[in-house]
């Protein structure tokens, strides 16, 4: 059957916008619907700018928005009424009214934003990406990949994508998540000092390692760690290679019970922390590692017995890491806990949780594997310098 809009090209242009439009947001609707959300998917910008901005007033809404402020009028309504957003007075102005999320409308915002919205952000990333051509033919190509595959087809295959970034993990959190504390090209980027001890180029190629060997300093020992075969250059000092396992956890996590407390640790304690990894050696560590990522321990007789966080991350994956306990308090079970811990937090983000070992460490492993892991593949290290 003739598709009218699209013969009529530009034409009718605002019309196929549209129909696009409306296709998207029925396929987001059924991942809201599946995964037991009550929003409708027309609900959803209004509810992601009060989750960022807080409270605000209908006008500045509407302008963040780019729509008309009866429409944003029309929307408030309706989440009033369903109790998710409420008003908020100005005490310094009783006339001036902002809409903020109510307790109940966090709440869900919270799990939607953890467990459903990066799943539509993903797939529909994955529908447009890679586009060519002009405005007409990309809209076509958009179109037919619609009609051609399902929501949760391209959802699949987008997860699977995402899995092989776990090959090379240093790059992709390098390129998202620890952008700001590194630094490099698009070919290759390292840690600053301060924070870490790992870099990477983006792939094997002989012009990518040859940026990241420009990156390293004299005689700074650089971890790198993925799944394929390192390809070193002659110029780079190697100071140890070895195997290592990568496991992921995207299933229930094994708590145990009588856990001791677990705290979130902050930055004042952060020379303990250091102090505390240089005696154990669970990985690079040092004075601003902590900004990587979130880390939590156990205390006993006022000292730092235990601890663990998170290091590499990347969109929908999180690294457990640092996990070390100071010989004292050794035989309590602490690394249990304190790992357990760190990756119910990360899977309760909707993330899959992945951590790294040395492959002859069957201690560790076998802790991990009670915990819930499973391991995804065999990895490559190597620390080396440049002379």
């Amino acid at each position: 059957m003739r598709d009218a809009l699209r013969d009529k090209g530009y034409l009718t242009l605002g019309s196929r916008f549209k129909r696009i439009g409306e296709a998207l947001q029925a396929e987001a609707q059924s991942l809201h619907s599946a995964g037991g959300s009550p929003f409708t998917a027309s609900l959803c910008p209004v509810l992601s700018v009060l989750d960022e901005a807080g409270a605000m007033a209908i006008k500045d809404l509407a302008q963040t928005l780019g729509i008309s402020q009866p429409g944003v009028t029309q929307i408030v309504g309706k989440l009033k009424k369903c109790g998710w957003v409420e008003d908020q007075i100005d005490p310094n102005d009783k006339r001036v009214r902002r809409a903020v999320l109510s307790t109940e409308g966090q709440r869900r915002v919270d799990e939607a934003r953890d467990h459903i919205w990066p799943d539509v952000e993903a797939a529909v990333m994955r529908t447009c990406l890679p586009l060519e051509g002009s405005l007409l033919e990309q809209l076509n190509a958009l179109e037919a990949r619609l009609a051609e595959a399902s929501f949760p087809h391209r959802l699949a295959l987008t997860r699977d994508a995402a899995y092989a970034a776990l090959d090379r993990p240093v790059w992709h959190t390098l390129s998202h998540r620890h952008f700001a504390l590194s630094r490099g090209t698009p070919r290759a980027r390292i840690f600053l000092p301060e924070v870490n001890a790992f870099a990477s180029a983006a792939s094997d190629d002989d012009a990518d390692m040859s940026a990241l060997v420009a990156l390293i300093e004299p005689h700074r020992p650089v971890y790198l760690i993925q799944r394929t075969p390192l390809n070193l250059p002659e110029n780079l000092e190697v100071l140890k290679t070895a195997k290592g396992v990568q496991m992921v956890l995207d299933g229930a996590v094994a708590m145990r019970d009588n856990a001791p407390e677990i705290v979130a640790l902050s930055e004042e304690d952060i020379p303990q922390m250091v102090a505390l990894a240089h005696l154990t050696e669970p990985g690079p560590f040092f004075d601003r590692t902590f900004y990587m990522g979130r880390w939590w321990g156990i205390r006993m007789n006022g000292r730092l017995a235990a601890m663990a966080g998170e290091r590499m991350a990347f969109p929908g994956f999180c690294e457990v890491s640092g996990v070390c306990s100071h010989p004292d308090f050794r035989g309590q079970g602490l690394a249990y806990h304190l790992s357990a811990y760190v990756t119910a937090e990360i899977r309760a983000r909707g993330q899959v949780a992945f951590l790294h070992s040395w492959a002859d460490n069957d201690t560790a492993i076998g802790l991990y594997t009670r915990i819930g892991f499973r391991p995804r593949c065999e990895m490559n290290v190597a620390v080396v310098q440049k002379g």
